[in-house]
């Protein structure tokens, strides 16, 4: 008898069984139909007694099914164990949600869909019989049923479903359209007159629905992994997790091909840890001495779990953290990585915390308390997680003791169902043994554990293998080597590796036979550092005082730095502001330099050299350098110090140069130390002022200099003029101290973002601009090729980790719009509001929340006499019963209409505009139309915009959009201006009135919009200075934006307004960027800035060379008015010193010419006396020894009388030319 193949319903059965825990399989295997039946009747009484029964029946179409498929293919095959696997997910998964009637509720409606998609099969019984080809539709229709609950399992066979089930059914929702629309077109092949078709035709419709059910899957998949990368963007922005990746990744990495700590996997302590199928919690506690191999053996663990769960596809969780010196708040950043991890390994998790923390702040996400909550939620959803933590020793005890107790805590609140396996690695440090003496411990030394030493020597045996081939040595060279490094390591993995490196980096093999020699053979890890220094420092005094700074800035860093980031330090001259790539580069790699000392990784998905990490080699070569005074850690973080402040307030920073003046300084690599500066200037400081007072004064002075520089450049709030003249540790100190802690907050206090910004632009021009080849200083300090970078310094993406641009605007756009929406599809899941209560009102008008229990609808019987007074009430229902009941649409009565919208418009009732728009039979009137776009456009409601946006593209929409888009400038609501422009765009002469209105508002969020969007590209944005000048704006960032553009140029008009207008910083910008003017507006403007007691204005006036291209006539002349004679004199002294000699006569004729004007005026003066004095011997001196004109000045004190401002300019420019004695004088007499 033919029929259906007995093999393939074995084949899609084995499939389900491996994704089942065995003991559901064990369940599932002993249930039957009217184990199913039993149940129901259970639930419908359970749910009587509690007056929450049900509509059951939506199983019957689906059971009606299975029973059917049963009778169908038991004629052929024992039906019995193919069907207890459809009974048995049935019968668990209505057990498991029956009291929870919103799930019950979702599985019945998902069974109804099932089932109705199912055909009565026993009506085709005999067609099976007779006819083998379609019988293999049953093999089908079996296959979509255990795919279905597989899918259904995967939410509510997992521990604490209920608390990520919204999250979990979302994921699964998007799995059942595919398999209901496969089952759906093999019924339509049963139900079609196909019941002879050919055998290559049921094959060829069969393959057809096959591919159209992977399509659908693919795209369902597809879709997820979007929304799931979206997830974790999001999150990992909020988390700000400290770096765990790359601590594996070099862990890894230093293992190479080696099969080292193989030996722990059939260790008779870990093996029931590492057993899934052993139940309970368990606790591990590998220990040994520093060096000992602990990282590496935990990294060889971690690579094991990760890989099998990878290929397993399994539910476990697998979870790791290095804990490092470096890191702030260990505890907290090692929930914050934990946390991140499960997250990344559960689709369901990230949804489900997507959705909670999409109204959060991420500085309350970022609370202790809250992450342990969450940290201990996603624990409690997997089967089994494993964690494995190593470095604990590494820590404050303090915060070691708080990770261990609360991890251990876990285990007695642990819920069924869920397993929790953690191992500990760190030093035997007495933290440690007192609280994991109860657990199983594993320690690495030759008495306990000889396979970990076999696993040293075997490591020792394969590189003495190497180094015999790169110095071609004998063989009993090479095992005299062997035998005394196994001896010299005592269980220190550290110990075989740093002294095996550094005698494959000898020169010679005479070099290497001395290191072998007794005395010099390192006996223990510091002799072993101490020969690596040795070698290092061997060199002559300029390459050991490079390794010194090398190792010194290693050894500080905050965290690994890329080698373009050492070439940049190394470089870049941060006090002049210049870097010079060819001259000061470093020409030999960091091992060379460095040795056995440092670590050196590279990513495996990057070629560059610029791209290697490099870190110290262990935490003991750190301890080593600084306890020998090799390196003086509180001199090495004040000098970073020193060059980030310097380097972040260097000319190619200042506020206010251009764009031209920026990529200038783009294209010669200065900007590559940006990212660290920018990110860690502040943890260098304040190591700084801890230990300020164990350093040379010399080095404190020039620190706390470029400290002040720094926070007087940046801080939104500027200091007070007296506090300028204290001394610069004490104010600085204070000043510091004033930052926030939190690294988000201080963002907001230190305005460095805007400089980022608009840096980083026109660096990504370097790459983008083919004219530009990307190699020499370019790809060697910025790397080979552009990254995707958040702007903001305290995102974890400052540094990069975006695939595309898309993705990059959406995140920056999520700072700006950080409260989402959480509903899948919603306009505001990709949007965004700017603060909690918009979102919470977004949520009431568009997604009203839905109640686990079913409630019955209650109508208002309030009456209302018309549509205004519905709309006024907020009563959504009565609106509908007015318009229903009256036949009222848009052309009925038009004013009441508009009326109406526009009052729910400017309520926020946005639900109701929809609906009351719903009702136009067209659309509303132009009029309306344009009213109402414009009212939602002022109050900010997008939502209510966006209704209008299939017509704001084309005719009056258009018209419309584009004002509506200038009254969106005008009001500052950017999300509004931003779909407005996108859909409407913005006519090019009304581009100035929308840089107006931002600026005008001070909105510098919408005047980047609008700059980026190229509002200032033309002529027609030179006005922006002036504007900005005359709306009183003192916001640097406003300045700084136009500034950037290409048409902005400020004058000498522009620095003097700013001055009389109190706009410091603002004049300070357009002093840097340039501003050209001839010495006498020179010293008018230092007259404006002496008389406003702006001294550090007046220094940046005196620096800039005036224009000396008017004839000295002209240029004399204006002084001639200066009310006092004296003061004349000595504006001639001043001009003297900066004419030619061929300009001599026509001075001198001018001076005459003064001194008449002066002595008509003042006849206290003795004519002769001065005419002897300019006539006489002393411009004749002066014409041939060079002796100092202002000499003859000194001789009648004309500079007692002389303004301050004046005196400034020539004391500036006497020091400039060296004229040390005539200072000395001018001091004395002014």
């Amino acid at each position: 008898m033919s029929g259906p193949n007995p093999d393939a319903f074995q084949r899609a059965l084995k499939k389900f069984k491996a994704s089942l825990d065995p003991n559901l399989q064990a369940q599932f295997s002993q249930t039957s139909l009217s184990d199913v039946y039993s149940t129901i009747r259970d639930i419908q009484d359970n749910q009587a007694k509690a007056g929450e029964q049900r509509d059951i029946r939506r199983l019957q179409a689906f059971i009606e099914a299975m029973d059917q498929l049963g009778k169908v293919i038991e004629i052929f095959l024992n039906a019995n164990e193919i069907l207890c696997f459809v009974w048995g997910p049935i019968k668990f998964l209505l057990t498991v949600t029956s009291t929870y009637i919103d799930s019950f509720d979702k599985l019945l409606n998902a069974y109804s869909e099932i089932g109705n998609a199912l055909p009565g099969l026993q009506q085709y019984s005999a067609s099976f019989e007779s006819y083998q080809p379609l019988s293999s539709v049953l093999e089908d229709y079996y296959s979509d049923v255990l795919n279905f609950h597989r899918g259904a399992l995967s939410v509510f066979a997992r521990p604490k479903w209920k608390s990520i089930f919204k999250a979990a059914w979302k994921t699964f929702e998007t799995e059942l359209g595919p398999i209901i629309t496969s089952l759906a077109s093999r019924r339509a092949l049963l139900e079609s007159e196909k019941a002879s078709a050919s055998l290559y035709e049921i094959n060829n419709i069969r393959e057809k629905i096959s591919s159209v059910y992977q399509e659908q899957q693919c795209q369902a998949r597809i879709h997820r992994d979007e929304r799931y990368r979206t997830y974790m963007r999001e999150i990992k922005v909020k988390l700000q997790s400290p770096e765990y990746q790359i601590n594996q990744e070099i862990s890894t990495e230093s293992r190479g091909e080696s099969r080292s700590g193989q030996w722990i996997f059939k260790h008779s302590k870990f093996e029931p840890w590492y057993d899934g199928s052993t139940r309970g919690s368990m606790v591990l506690y590998i220990n040994g001495i520093p060096g000992a191999g602990k990282t590496t053996l935990m990294s060889t663990i971690i690579e094991r779990l990760l890989r099998e769960k990878r290929s397993s596809g399994s539910g476990t969780s697998v979870a790791y953290f290095y804990f490092k010196y470096s890191y702030k708040r260990v505890h907290n950043g090692f929930l914050r990585a934990i946390l991140e991890q499960l997250i990344s390994q559960n689709t369901a998790l990230s949804g489900q915390l997507f959705d909670d923390i999409s109204d959060i702040e991420g500085e309350n996400l970022r609370k202790t308390e809250r992450l342990q909550h969450l940290v201990k939620e996603a624990l409690e959803t997997s089967h089994i997680s494993f964690l494995v933590l190593d470095g604990l020793d590494e820590c404050p005890k303090d915060e070691t003791e708080q990770t261990v107790k609360w991890l251990l805590s876990i285990f007695e609140e642990q819920s069924a169902g869920s397993t929790l396996r953690i191992i500990f690695s760190g030093q035997r440090d007495g933290v440690l043994d007192r609280l994991l003496k109860p657990y199983p411990s594993i320690s690495l030394d030759v008495s306990t554990t000889p396979a970990h030493t076999q696993d040293i020597n075997r490591y020792c045996a394969e590189f003495c293998t190497r180094i015999q081939e790169e110095f071609d040595m004998s063989p009993e060279l090479r095992h005299e080597i062997l035998t005394k490094v196994m001896e010299g390591a005592q269980d220190m993995f550290l110990y075989a590796r740093v002294v095996l490196h550094n005698l494959m980096n000898q020169a010679t093999l005479s070099d290497l036979k001395k290191e072998l020699q007794p005395g010099t053979f390192p006996q223990g890890i510091e002799d072993a550092y101490n020969r690596v220094v040795a070698r290092v420092l061997e060199g002559p005094v300029p390459r050991q005082k490079r390794t010194l700074q090398l190792l010194g800035l290693i050894v500080a860093a905050q965290r690994p730095l890329r080698w373009r980031e050492i070439q940049g330090f190394f470089c870049i001259d941060s006090s002049l502001g210049e870097v010079d790539y060819e001259n000061k580069r470093l020409r030999k790699n960091c091992k060379d330099l460095c040795g056995a000392l440092v670590d050196v990784h590279r990513d495996m998905n990057e070629s560059s050299v610029s791209e290697d990490l490099i870190r110290i080699v262990h935490p003991t070569a750190k301890g080593y350098l600084i306890q020998k005074h090799i390196i003086n850690i509180g001199l090495e973080n004040a000098k970073l110090s020193r060059f980030c402040s310097e380097y972040l307030t260097s000319r190619p920073f200042k506020a206010g140069i251009g764009h031209e003046q920026i990529a200038c300084y783009a294209a010669s690599g200065y900007y590559g130390f940006l990212d660290y500066a920018v990110q860690n200037w502040y943890h260098h400081a304040g190591y700084f002022i801890e230990v300020f007072n164990e350093l040379d004064v010399s080095i404190n002075n020039s620190s706390f200099k470029s400290l002040r520089a720094l926070l007087i450049a940046f801080l939104a709030q500027v200091p007070d003029t007296e506090h300028l003249l204290e001394p610069a540790y004490t104010y600085t100190i204070e000043l510091y101290k004033s930052l926030a802690k939190d690294d988000r907050e201080r963002n907001s206090q230190v305005k460095i973002e805007l400089r980022v910004t608009l840096i980083r632009q026109q660096v990504s021009k370097l790459y983008q601009n083919d004219s530009i080849s990307i190699e020499g200083a370019i790809c060697q300090l910025y790397g080979p090729r552009l990254t995707l970078k958040c702007h903001k310094s305290w995102c974890s993406y400052f540094a990069g980790g975006f695939n595309t641009t898309e993705e990059q605007h959406a995140h920056l756009a999520r700072h700006e719009l950080s409260f989402y929406c959480p509903q899948e599809g919603c306009f505001a899941s990709s949007l965004g509001f700017a603060s909690e209560p918009l979102l919470e009102k977004h949520r009431t008008d568009w997604h009203p929340m839905e109640s686990d229990t079913a409630q019955f609808p209650t109508r208002s019987h309030k009456k209302y006499r018309d549509l205004r007074s519905a709309v006024i009430s907020g009563d959504f229902d009565a609106v509908e019963f007015v318009m229903v009941s009256q036949s009222l649409t848009a052309d009925s009565n038009v004013s009441l209409f508009q009326k109406s919208l526009l009052y729910a418009v400017r309520r926020g009732y946005t639900a109701m505009c929809r609906q009351l728009m719903s009702h136009a039979a067209i659309g509303p009137s132009p009029i309306t139309f344009s009213k109402v776009l414009i009212a939602a456009t002022e109050e900010g409601h997008l939502e209510v915009v966006k209704l209008f946006g299939p017509q704001l593209g084309s005719g009056h929409g258009r018209v419309f959009g584009r004002r509506a888009f200038l009254r969106a400038c005008e009001t500052g609501h950017l999300a509004t201006a931003r779909f407005l422009y996108d859909t409407s765009g913005c006519d090019h002469h009304e581009e100035s009135m929308a840089l107006s209105s931002s600026i005008s508002n001070n909105d510098t969020g919408m005047l980047k919009y609008l700059l980026e969007n190229g509002f200032a590209d033309s002529e027609d944005s030179k006005f922006m200075i002036s504007y900005a000048l005359d709306c009183d704006q003192t916001d640097n960032s406003i300045f700084e934006l136009i500034l950037d553009t290409r048409w902005a140029r400020p004058c000498f008009k522009d620095v003097s307004r700013a001055i009389e207008k109190g706009a410091i910083k603002p004049a300070e910008m357009f002093l840097s960027y340039g501003v050209k003017f001839d010495d006498i507006k020179q010293i008018k403007l230092v007259n404006q800035a002496f008389a406003a007691g702006l001294k550090n204005l007046m220094a940046l006036i005196t620096d800039i060379k005036p224009v000396f291209n008017l004839p000295p006539l002209f240029l004399f002349e204006p002084w001639l008015d200066l009310e006092n004679a004296c003061q004349r004199l000595a504006v001639y002294g001043l001009v003297r010193c900066f004419f030619t000699r061929e300009e001599q006569d026509e001075v001198n004729q001018l001076a005459k010419k003064a001194v008449e004007v002066a002595l008509e005026k003042q006849k206290d003066f003795n004519r002769r006396r001065l005419h002897q004095e300019l006539d006489g011997p002393t411009i004749a001196e002066f014409q041939s020894q060079g002796r100092d004109i202002l000499e003859c000045f000194y001789r009648h004190q004309a500079f007692q009388l002389l303004q301050p401002s004046l005196a400034y300019i020539i004391y500036t420019k006497l020091k400039r030319m060296g004229r040390e004695k005539a200072i000395a004088r001018l001091l004395d007499k002014t």
